[in-house]
């Protein structure tokens, strides 16, 4: 019987972070929408029920359209083709100061009456202004053109060079970067958009494990992929096209031959089926997303630990990096010791990742240290890029 004491890793990576706050939701989409946090970092595949949060940009491609519903109640359409970025802060539980800026396409807004709120969209040449109203602005980049059209409601149009208008319900106002003064103009009905009418996906995805439950980390796991008709929820054996599975975590790994692993495969999927195989590095949850044309992107969830042989492994590697780098209150406190779990809690990375590029004068402690907790210890190690000042 093993009669050691346990103790607990925990490895604080230190990176830029982004604002969480969450201000809308993504209620459908169609095709592969991609989302980012900032306009600094990568854009990544969005799935239904994903939080927008403040700063966040969403970018769809050719038959690529989704609906984002804010905390509010407004709901905004997204066109294919579109570049936005949600720029929104809560005033109260309810209420949004919402500015969208739109660098490229169209949306189409149903904005709820607006109290203390307030709800904009603005583009290179123009900002709309409303108080709660249903409207459709589109910004052309090769033209510099906006054009706003206003079937309900009224919307303010302008910007601060040439003055605004105000546009009532079937009117609407086009304004480019010759613009002299903003003018307004009657619309018929079948000058209304009638995309956002016509935004849900055909088709859908059930994602089914070889093995349920948790997984070890460093394992392959098998998964089906059967594409489901969401008209009728029948199997959708005559989808045949490329979908995209992307991990939305850096140590969870795909792929198409469990040979060669990355963070995003194409799969084929003919006659409405496909196989591949996901895998993590780092115990703990990690998610992928899958999408195609046409569908609607799926989360899937998967709990990898680590085996009693992969924590010896670890157990080592981190008395010996401690001893090493001269921590000899580390040494003493995890001698007798066993590690019982070991995470990162900012950062993607793996424990031997890290200790390579503490090695390697990648990574410099900031801290390397302990606390007792009861009959268990929690070391705590405390790291970030190293500055090269040369």
């Amino acid at each position: 019987m093993n009669n050691k004491l346990k103790y607990y890793f925990l490895i604080l990576l230190f990176t830029t972070l982004h604002s969480t706050n969450v201000v809308a939701a993504i209620a459908s989409l169609k095709g592969d929408v991609k989302i980012r946090q900032s306009e600094l970092d990568k854009y990544t595949s969005a799935y239904k029920g994903q939080m927008v949060n403040n700063g966040n940009w969403i970018k769809t491609g050719e038959d690529v359209f989704l609906s984002v519903i804010f905390l509010d109640g407004t709901n905004v359409k997204i066109h294919q083709k579109t570049e936005i970025e949600i720029k929104s802060s809560r005033l109260t539980a309810k209420e949004l100061k919402t500015n969208m800026y739109i660098a490229e396409g169209e949306a189409w807004s149903n904005v709820t009456k607006q109290g203390e709120g307030s709800f904009k969209i603005e583009t290179p040449t123009a900002v709309a202004s409303v108080k709660g109203t249903e409207f459709d602005v589109l910004y052309d980049f090769n033209s510099s053109s906006t054009i706003l059209k206003v079937i309900s409601g009224e919307v303010e149009f302008g910007n601060d060079d040439i003055g605004s208008i105000l546009a009532n319900a079937m009117e609407g106002s086009e304004i480019n970067k010759d613009t002299q003064e903003p003018s307004k103009y009657k619309i018929s009905s079948d000058e209304i958009p009638k995309w956002q009418n016509n935004i849900k996906s055909d088709w859908g995805f059930n994602i089914i494990p070889d093995k349920e439950g948790q997984l070890p980390i460093n394992t392959p796991l098998r998964l089906t992929v059967q594409i489901k008709n969401l008209n009728d929820n029948s199997s959708g054996n005559d989808f045949t096209d490329i979908s995209t599975v992307e991990s939305e975590n850096q140590y969870i790994y795909l792929s198409n031959d469990n040979t060669t692993w990355q963070n995003r495969i194409d799969l084929n999927i003919n006659d409405g089926k496909a196989t591949f195989y996901v895998k993590s590095i780092e115990e703990g949850i990690g998610s992928i997303v899958i999408s195609a044309k046409n569908a609607e992107s799926q989360k899937s969830n998967f709990d990898f630990y680590q085996t009693k042989s992969q924590k010896i492994d670890n157990q080592n590697k981190i008395f010996q990096l401690a001893k090493n780098k001269g921590y000899t209150n580390i040494v003493s406190a995890i001698e007798n010791m066993n590690l019982e779990s070991s995470k990162i809690i900012f950062g993607s990375a793996n424990i031997d990742d890290i200790i390579q590029k503490i090695d390697s004068n990648e990574y410099e402690i900031i801290k390397f240290d302990f606390k007792k907790n009861n009959d268990k210890i929690i070391v705590i190690l405390e790291i970030k890029p190293k500055v090269n000042n040369d």
